[in-house]
């Protein structure tokens, strides 16, 4: 009866809940780790998402810039060098150039300022290349208006001093603003990428370390519960067993507030009840047989 007793008082907290309880336990914990796996995968991709935003800005700020170191190249500095080497007639250069000019300053330029834009201009650093860049720009206008009127005065040597002495300069500038922020944006391509493919690999390591050790806490919880659901049945069992071999003293003797225990405490009860029923009408018999017996002998 002592270990009995013992066996009662050794209660845990998963015996002292109900079975429903406990199941409910097993699952909820897995699904709150599967919930955080979720809510850090969409974290995750919307961070993508973001860089990937970015990343295709910088890609089409280097197309665009490339195009505007061509369009510079082409169709202004080699364009006045056809004219002055009359590969080209002045009026088809004037043509072309205008007609660059138009290019330049109605698209690729407005669209180089939109994208830029929506760069991180909150950096000082880069608001004040990008305001270089402007500058630069607006040099460069200059310097197309000056080609176009000396093509308009059609002054052969007028061109050929500028195209030796100044065009070079006044077009340089901007050259070398652009393809420095070409290399700019091929830089940050590159950190882009290699922040959003680091981000991925740690969002995989993570989730990685969360599935195992929610398949650990699963299984752990899985056993405990196992162990508290089929040691109280084990104990109902073989009490059942031991009375129905003659084992009158055998008690369940379940600690806990679960249903299990309760049934139990139901099970000793109600052996104590029939003990004390047979107990009863035992004494009754024997009372009976004395008063026959004493009848007998009178």
């Amino acid at each position: 009866m002592s270990d009995l007793a013992n066996n009662k008082q050794r209660t845990g907290w998963l015996t002292n809940m109900p079975v429903a309880q406990r199941i409910f336990i097993l699952v909820v914990i897995p699904l709150f780790l599967l919930l955080l796996i979720g809510m850090g995968s969409v974290y995750a991709l919307k961070k993508n998402e973001a860089v990937l935003k970015d990343l295709s800005n910088h890609i089409a700020l280097i197309d665009i810039g490339n195009q505007l170191v061509r369009e510079t190249q082409d169709k202004h500095i080699l364009l006045l060098h056809e004219v002055a080497l009359e590969t080209t007639s002045w009026e088809e250069g004037l043509k072309e150039l205008k007609a660059a000019e138009k290019d330049f300053v109605e698209v690729s330029m407005p669209r180089y300022k939109a994208l830029k834009s929506a760069d991180n201009l909150d950096d000082e650093k880069t608001r004040k290349a990008f305001n270089r860049v402007q500058e630069e720009m607006d040099q460069l206008l200059v310097s197309v208006k000056r080609s176009e009127r000396l093509l308009e005065g059609q002054d052969k040597n007028q061109l050929v001093l500028y195209v030796q002495n100044d065009l070079l300069k006044e077009t340089q500038g901007f050259r070398d603003k652009i393809n420095f922020q070409v290399k700019e944006d091929i830089s940050q391509s590159y950190a882009l990428s290699d922040s959003a493919t680091e981000d991925a690999r740690n969002l995989l390591i993570a989730a990685l370390i969360m599935i195992l050790v929610g398949m650990l806490i699963a299984a752990i919880l899985g056993y405990l519960i196992y162990r508290s659901i089929g040691g109280q049945l084990g104990r109902l069992n073989s009490t059942i067993r031991e009375i129905a071999a003659g084992d009158l003293n055998a008690r369940v003797e379940l600690g806990g507030r679960s249903e299990l225990a309760e049934l139990g405490q139901a099970f000793d009860g109600m052996v104590e009840d029939r003990i004390a029923t047979q107990r009863k009408i035992n004494a009754e018999h024997q009372q009976l047989n004395e008063s026959v017996f004493t009848s007998l002998e009178a």
